[in-house]
């Protein structure tokens, strides 16, 4: 019994060892396996080992599928060699599947530890979901779902075309990078870059260099930097944006631009250029409203009016300048509803007493001695702000009071603010509502005129109103169904052009009539003559001035000497232009003039005229008055210099001096820099016309011809992965 059980002990304890080790052996190697990936499963109809090298691997043949468990990726192919657990060569008929990502190739180098499947083929095809890819070279990343492809690849997708050297395709995000030759399409736009992030899902393309875009409404865009949004027509331009259309340039630094609505806010070293209008915008912000053909622009506003025939260009700045499209017809009629409107159109003509046989002529004997000198100013002095002793005084008042009182007066000066608000905006809808009263009343003297000699004509007679409507056309540029444009320029508005100057507070300009209309303490600037007056009409024709009418107490001065100012005066003036120089001037009610003579030789200065005239008349010539008429029982006196008594006024009430408020060059009004047309770069810059994808689609058609290519299309079923 005892050497049974010693001899069953023995066996008991062989097989204890054996155990022990084949335990230690399994754990040593399932440790070891633990320290390396999982390895790739695989099935196939056959399977035989081969020597590849001084190395062994295995050979598998007939329904080939590999199932990388690390990362979900499958590879199905006709045959392959397995190296090793995780790195296989697949060929024929090859398909790579992660998720929602196919890959269609002749072989595949797949390295299991770096998860990378480099795919082979003449012609590469990815899907993913609705995006379709053909490429030459493709390397994808089944562990980060991001594809790397090169040699020229062309996506389609939907109505979207996108074709590129080179890029990037990140299958979890959809978001397609295309480096090199980059070129895009759908039915709204064409696209040309050399860096483009496009999303798939959100139809957004994101461009790094500079990109151009054709849209279906003819425009040509351009940025350095921005994306555009073909799902809501939008786009945003960071860097060197630009736009071109029919009649249009725009430039900025930054531009939100809605295409459908054609909306736009700009921001930074803005330019639009108008060449139908002849004028270009500058500034630092920008808005646009195209449904309305409307712009608002702030940040140093500025204007330039040009015309390549005419040797003067206009410049124009302010604090604010807002253009606003119309149409002919509403331009035209004038809502008079309001009380103090109506009061303004009934009491705005000043009558002229008709010329009488009492007018008193200054003749040529007078001319002799009457001239004007030139200014000769040298530039500009700051207008100097100085805080006055009453403010002074309420501040410091201010300081003593109760908080309570402090805050009062807070409240009281708000209101006072409002109220002044109100005002202003008051008198610029009136100023509007004049500018536009004379714009139709000048068209309704131009009728009336025209349909008076028709009367006088049989031959006109016939003709009737067709006559006349073409009549006013040719003096105003009138066109059915038309749109005429009001620019509208508020606070410390300045005028500058070589024939004339001006400053005032509010500008309202009409392109239907050419004119300008300037209010609050308006004034205009025309070689050695300084008018001011409470409003200013300024009429221009052929891109020079024509007319200047000056309401509400207007002055007419030049300088005399150092020290003297020759002054005319009245209810309304009226100024006549020939060559932007002034020839006549119409004086109207309550004419005043204070006229220093000057000997012809020395321009010494001999005498001092003083006259009173209901209505006056200087004709000029060389800036220098011809000839005075002055009309009903005029009162007038003349004192030589040393025989001025001390009542005698020689400043008429109301005049100022204001040299030091005139622009003397284009420089105190314009300091930007003109940005030149890129009209005949961009209208003869090549549309994309896809040549990456014509050559793919070319070769890929002559090697189906050729029976060495087919248009694949398997997909991965949960059968394929059964016994793995």
């Amino acid at each position: 019994m005892f050497g049974v059980k010693l001899y069953n002990n023995r066996n008991w304890l062989v097989c204890l060892s054996i155990l022990l080790c084949a335990t230690f052996i399994t754990y040593a190697q399932t440790n070891t396996d633990n320290t390396r990936k999982s390895p790739v499963n695989f099935k196939a109809d056959f399977i035989r080992p081969v020597k590849v090298g001084d190395s062994s691997a295995i050979n598998l043949l007939g329904n080939v599928v590999f199932y990388h468990k690390d990362n979900g990726t499958i590879i199905t192919c006709d045959s392959a060699v397995r190296y090793n657990n995780t790195r296989i060569e697949c060929f024929k008929n090859v398909v790579v599947n992660k998720q929602e990502t196919y890959l269609y190739g002749d072989r595949v180098d797949y390295n299991g530890d770096m998860n990378i499947a480099n795919v082979y083929g003449p012609i590469i095809k990815m899907v993913n979901k609705d995006a379709t890819m053909y490429t030459h070279k493709f390397a994808f990343n089944t562990l980060t779902n991001i594809g790397t492809f090169g040699g020229g690849a062309t996506m389609s997708q939907n109505e979207n075309l996108l074709e590129s050297e080179r890029g990037f395709f990140n299958a979890d995000s959809s978001i397609l990078v295309c480096v090199d030759d980059v070129e895009i399409k759908n039915p709204d736009y064409k696209l040309q870059s050399d860096s483009v992030s496009y999303n798939l899902n959100s139809d957004i393309a994101t461009f790094y260099t500079q990109t151009y875009i054709w849209n279906s409404k003819g425009e040509i865009l351009s940025a350095k930097k921005g994306l555009y949004d073909q799902r809501n027509t939008t786009y945003k331009f960071t860097s060197d944006s630009y736009i071109l259309t029919e009649k249009q340039e725009l430039w900025s630094d930054t531009l939100n631009y809605d295409s459908k609505a054609e909306n736009a806010i700009l921001f930074n070293n803005i330019q639009m250029l108008d060449d139908g209008q002849k004028v270009m915008l500058f500034g630092d912000f920008a808005e646009y409203w195209g449904s309305l053909n409307n712009a608002l622009i702030t940040d140093d506003p500025s204007i330039i009016n040009f015309d390549p025939s005419q040797p003067d260009t206009l410049y124009m700045r302010s604090d604010t300048i807002f253009i606003e499209t119309v149409s002919t017809d509403s331009l035209l009629a004038v809502d008079s509803t309001v009380v103090e409107e109506e009061e303004y159109i009934e009491n705005r003509g000043v009558e002229s007493n008709p010329i009488s046989s009492d007018s008193v002529i200054v003749t040529d004997s007078l001319n002799s001695s009457i001239k004007s000198d030139s200014l000769g100013l040298s530039g500009i002095r700051e207008t100097e702000i100085v805080e006055s002793d009453s403010i002074k005084a309420e501040i410091g008042e201010a300081k003593e009071l109760s908080r309570s009182e402090q805050r009062k007066l807070k409240r009281e000066r708000k209101k006072e603010l409002k109220r002044e608000k109100k005002r202003l905006a008051k008198e610029e809808k009136l100023a509007e509502l004049r500018a536009r009263i004379a714009l139709r009343d000048r068209a309704k003297v131009l009728k009336d005129s025209i349909e008076a000699a028709a009367k006088d004509s049989i031959n006109l007679e016939l003709l009737g109103d067709s006559i006349v409507m073409d009549s006013i056309s040719e003096i105003l540029p009138i066109e059915k169904d038309s749109v005429q444009h009001i620019i509208k320029a508020y606070n410390n508005v300045r005028i500058y052009r070589s024939d004339f100057q001006a400053v005032c507070d509010s500008m309202i300009g009409f392109s239907l009539d050419s004119t300008l209309h300037l209010y609050i303490k308006p004034i205009l600037w025309n070689q050695a003559n300084q008018i001011t007056s409470e409003e200013i009409d300024i009429y221009t024709k052929n891109k020079a001035m024509d007319k200047a009418v000056f309401r509400g107490e207007p002055i007419m001065a030049s300088k005399v000497g150092d020290d003297y100012f020759n002054q005319i005066k009245g209810k309304v003036m009226e100024a006549i232009m020939i060559n932007n120089e002034i020839k006549r001037i119409e004086v109207i009610g309550n004419g005043q003039t204070y006229y220093y003579m000057q000997d012809d030789k020395d321009q010494s200065i001999k005498g001092f005229l003083v006259v009173e005239s209901a209505d006056i008349t200087f004709a000029m010539d060389s800036n220098a008055i011809e000839k005075i008429n002055y009309k009903v029982n005029p009162v007038y006196k003349l004192y030589p210099m040393d025989k001025i008594p001390l009542t005698q006024e020689i400043i008429l009430p109301g005049f100022e001096w204001e040299e030091a408020r005139r622009p003397m060059s284009k420089k105190s009004v314009f300091n930007r820099s003109i940005r030149s047309s890129r009209r005949p770069e961009y209208e003869s810059k090549s549309v994309p016309i896809f040549n990456i994808t014509k050559s793919i689609f070319e070769n890929k058609e002559k090697m189906i011809q050729d029976g060495i290519w087919w248009e694949r299309n398997e997909t991965i079923t949960d059968s394929t992965l059964q016994g793995l």
